[in-house]
């Protein structure tokens, strides 16, 4: 006589680590399916301020809507401006427009935060200075114990608490095996408003290092943001000596506004620091937990984090509820969701893991701005804006920045002390068009103008056509130079 099979477990009361972005996301739509929520956190409140998040593309704009939340985020929007690359004098040398740098629609993270949690609050249980410190699971649920409530059991756990997941931690073993550091680390913190700036960013770079300001949340703030290029930072730092000690010490002398930013850093009282890396998980759930957003993909800067993040809530929670119409286990609903995000995922990783590798390999922090400003949907016209040609100090050549125009964006390089005339020559010896009728193939919406001697380049007609471009990228190069450093004889 057949065995009769037991039917799955429905999940009915879920568990949610981090009320960030991606937590209160599918809280929301974990809420709209009649599920019971709990959502903890570590932080004794919703954490307020932060750098400046995008959402692109139709699918992000399509999400926000279903969850009921686009227009509340377009109010509180932040006013478009354009991304300034500025030259070691502080010269504009690249404008970037606002549709490059802030997508569909771009909010500050803690704005986001804000509309997520009062759209999912009225019905979801919040617990806020609090943590779960074990986990224990069986075929009928999760035992989850806190540092300061009672122990609880739950169906499911999602863990959406980032990079440095504890959720992760516990379930799934130490962030050394999922965490890959980039080669370099960030901070951030808000400073007063001395450029009187009401929207837009300005990038400043030095070999190894990078200053950005943008508008802050309110009139009287802006946005600093300091990088620079570092493996990982001594262990037993702390906040302090980070505040008072390295990053004046490896920022004296770059220039620019960085001494009155570093002085305002004495005072900051909301720093953060952290190194850009990126999550990869092999599994990204096991048994009845789960993890979100960062925690299992996350990207940093140029992985599109945020809107991953909110993608993969309503992915996931669409999952669970397919599974439970359908009278299925929890494991198809993850297996599912996993299926449907580990290929966007691992786009969207793609454009953070190349851009700072990319400029790794060059002294100035060259490409470090398309970091800001670039995701997986934007990396070939990143590449054509942001590849510029950084010759190596040790070689003994200029390290000044030449930057070709977009063919696809209205980027405007200028030098300071060149005739008009002159630049619009210079910029227009060597167009597309001829590259193009040349036999030059675009490498991922690259020109291979700056690239002509890399194998990567391919060209389709012989090696004698392969030196006359050479030639002709070489020429323009120094006819760039000489006019931008005011000599003559520029021919």
């Amino acid at each position: 006589m057949p065995v009769p099979q037991s039917t799955p477990r429905p999940i009915h009361h879920v568990l949610i680590a981090g009320a960030g972005i991606g937590g209160p996301a599918l809280a929301l739509a974990l809420r709209r399916l009649g599920m019971r929520v709990v959502v903890v956190e570590r932080a004794p409140a919703l954490r307020e301020g932060g750098q400046a998040v995008d959402f692109r593309g139709a699918s992000h704009l399509a999400v926000l809507e279903r969850l009921g939340v686009l227009d509340a985020i377009k109010a509180r929007r932040t006013p478009p401006g354009d991304l300034l690359l500025l030259g070691r004098d502080g010269t504009s040398h690249v404008r970037l427009p606002p549709s490059f740098t802030g997508g569909d629609v771009e909010i500050f993270r803690g704005d986001l935060s804000r509309v997520l949690y009062d759209a999912s609050s009225a019905d979801t249980e919040y617990r806020f200075g609090d943590e779960i410190t074990a986990l224990a699971e069986n075929d009928d649920g999760v035992t989850v114990s806190f540092a300061r409530a009672a122990t609880g059991r739950f169906d499911l756990v999602v863990g959406a608490d980032g990079l440095h997941s504890g959720v992760r931690a516990l379930a799934f073993g130490d962030e050394e095996l999922f965490l890959r550091p980039l080669g370099f680390q960030v901070a951030g913190f808000t400073v007063p408003n001395f450029l009187g700036l009401a929207r837009g960013m300005h990038v400043f770079s030095a070999p190894g290092r990078g200053a950005a300001l943008s508008a802050g949340r309110y009139p009287d703030e802006l946005r600093a943001l300091l990088v620079f290029r570092s493996p990982r930072l001594p262990s037993g730092t702390t906040r302090e000596s980070v505040q008072m000690d390295i990053l004046p010490r490896i920022f004296a002398g770059v220039g620019w506004h960085t001494p009155r930013i570093l002085k305002e850093l004495e005072t900051a009282s909301d720093l953060y620091v952290d190194a850009l890396s990126l999550v990869e998980a092999p599994r990204y759930s096991r048994g009845r937990i789960a993890l979100l957003g960062d925690a299992g993909y996350g990207g940093t800067m140029g992985g599109n984090g945020t809107g991953l993040a909110v993608l993969g809530a309503y992915v996931l929670a669409g999952e669970l509820g397919r599974a439970r119409d359908a009278g299925q286990s929890h494991q198809v609903a993850l297996e599912a969701y996993e299926t449907r995000m580990r290929p966007h995922a691992r786009t969207c990783q793609a454009g953070a893991r190349a851009t700072p590798a990319a400029s790794s390999r060059r002294g100035p922090l060259s490409s470090w701005p398309c970091v800001i400003g670039c995701t997986a949907s934007s990396a070939r016209a990143c590449s054509a804006v942001c590849s510029s040609d950084w010759p190596r100090a040790r070689r003994g050549r200029s390290t000044s920045p030449r930057i070709q125009p977009s063919p696809r964006h209205d980027v405007t390089p200028r030098c300071a002390d060149a005739p008009r005339r002159e630049r619009a020559e210079l910029y227009t010896s060597v167009r597309r068009d001829d590259l193009y009728a040349s036999g030059v193939k675009p490498i991922g919406g690259q020109d291979c103008v700056n690239q002509a001697s890399r194998p990567s380049c391919t060209l389709e007609r012989s090696s004698k056509k392969r030196r006359e471009i050479v030639g002709q990228a070489r020429e323009t190069r120094e006819v760039r130079r000489r006019v931008c450093t005011g000599e003559r004889g520029a021919a």
